[in-house]
C-alpha cells in the first residue's frame, strides 16, 4: 500500500508534471532585468513550495478519492455483471418456464373442453335414477355386511373351538409323546434282553445243530442197521418160503402150522392166538416139533445172516419156543 502511495505521489508532481510553472511564475512577476527577474522568481518559487505541496496532497486526496470510488465502481460493474448474467439465466430459466407454463395452459385448456363435454354428459344423466341405483347398492352392501359379520361371528366360534381341540390335542399328543417315551424305553430295553436271547439261543442253535448232526449220523447208522434188518428179513422169508415148499410134500396139516408159524415169525402174540385154535384139536405136535427140527438142520447151513452169525438158528428156535408154549398152553 506504502509503494502504491509513493507511486501515485511521483505520477502527481507538480513540479515534475508542470515544468512551465516556475517560468509563468516569473513572468507573472518581472518587470525589471533579468537578474532581478530571477531573484524574484527564486523567492517567489520558494513561497510558492509550500503552497504546491499543500496542493499537491490535496490533489492526491482528490486521486486517492477518486481511484477508491473507482474501485467501487469496479466492484458495483461486476456486481452488475453478475446481475446481469443471473438475469440472463433467470430470463432463460423463465423462458423455458413460460414454454413449459404455456404447454400447461394447451393442456389444460384441452382437458377443459373434454372436462366440458364430460359435463355436459354428466348434465344428461338421471340423477335420481343413479341415486335410487347407488341405495340400492348400498342396502345390499349392508345386506352383505350383515351376513358377513354372522359368517365372522361363526368362523370366531370355529376358531375358538378349533383352538380348544388344538388344546386338548396337545396335550393328548404331549401324553401320547410320554407313552411312547416309555414304550421306546421298554423295547430298547426288551431289543437289549432279546439281544441277550438271541445270542444265548444263537449258541444253543449252534449246540442244537452239533447234536442234529451227531443224531443224523446216529440215524444213518440206524438205516443202515434197518437196511440189514430188511435184507435179514427177506433172507428170512425166503427160508420160510422153502420149508413150507418142503412141507407141502408132506403134510397139509403142516403147511397149515408152518403158514401159522410165519406169521408168528412177524407177530409172536397172533402167531400164539393162531396156534392155540388151530392145534386145539391136534395130537400130532411132537411129529411136527421134528419135522421143524429136521428143517433146521437142513437149511441152516445154507442161509447164513446178515451180520455173520447164525440168527435163522435162533429164528426157527424161537418158533419152536412159541410152538411149544402154544402146546404147553393147550
Amino acid at each position: 500500500q506504502d509503494s502504491q502511495t509513493s507511486l501515485e505521489m511521483e505520477e502527481y508532481d507538480l513540479d515534475h508534471n508542470f515544468p512551465d510553472a516556475l517560468h509563468r511564475d516569473s513572468t507573472v512577476v518581472g518587470g525589471g532585468d533579468r537578474r532581478t527577474n530571477i531573484l524574484l522568481g527564486l523567492d517567489h518559487h520558494a513561497r510558492l513550495s509550500s503552497q504546491t505541496e499543500g496542493l499537491r496532497l490535496q490533489l492526491l486526496r482528490i486521486v486517492q478519492d477518486q481511484q477508491e470510488t473507482m474501485k467501487t465502481q469496479e466492484a458495483r460493474i461486476s456486481e452488475t455483471n453478475l446481475d446481469i448474467t443471473a438475469l440472463e439465466k433467470k430470463e432463460s430459466s423463465d423462458e423455458t418456464t413460460l414454454e413449459l407454463l404455456s404447454a400447461e395452459v394447451c393442456q389444460l385448456e384441452k382437458q377443459e373442453s373434454e372436462l366440458k363435454v364430460q359435463l355436459e354428459d354428466l348434465e344428461k344423466i338421471d340423477w335420481s335414477t343413479v341415486l335410487d341405483s347407488l341405495q340400492k347398492e348400498g342396502t345390499d352392501i349392508k345386506q352383505q355386511m350383515t351376513s358377513l359379520k354372522a359368517k365372522q361371528d361363526q368362523m370366531e366360534s370355529q376358531i375358538k373351538q378349533f383352538i380348544e381341540e388344538s388344546s386338548k390335542i396337545s396335550k393328548e399328543v404331549n401324553v401320547e409323546e410320554g407313552k411312547i417315551l416309555e414304550k421306546r424305553k421298554n423295547n430298547e430295553e426288551l431289543a437289549r434282553k432279546t439281544q441277550i436271547e438271541i445270542v444265548n439261543l444263537t449258541d444253543q442253535l449252534a449246540d442244537l445243530n452239533k447234536i442234529m448232526e451227531e443224531n443224523n449220523t446216529k440215524i444213518t447208522d440206524v438205516e443202515g442197521k434197518i437196511l440189514e434188518t430188511d435184507t435179514y428179513l427177506k433172507h428170512k422169508e425166503e427160508v420160510a418160503t422153502a420149508i413150507e415148499d418142503e412141507l407141502k410134500d408132506e403134510n397139509p396139516e403142516d403147511l397149515q402150522v408152518t403158514s401159522l408159524l410165519k406169521e408168528s415169525s412177524n407177530s409172536p402174540v397172533l402167531g400164539i392166538s393162531s396156534l392155540d385154535t388151530t392145534f386145539s384139536t391136534s395130537d400130532n405136535g411132537a411129529a411136527i416139533l421134528k419135522i421143524l427140527e429136521g428143517q433146521h438142520s437142513t437149511h441152516t447151513s445154507n442161509f447164513p445172516s446178515a451180520d455173520g452169525g447164525d440168527s435163522l438158528d435162533g429164528g426157527v428156535t424161537s418158533v419152536q419156543h412159541i410152538y411149544k408154549s402154544a402146546l404147553a398152553a393147550k
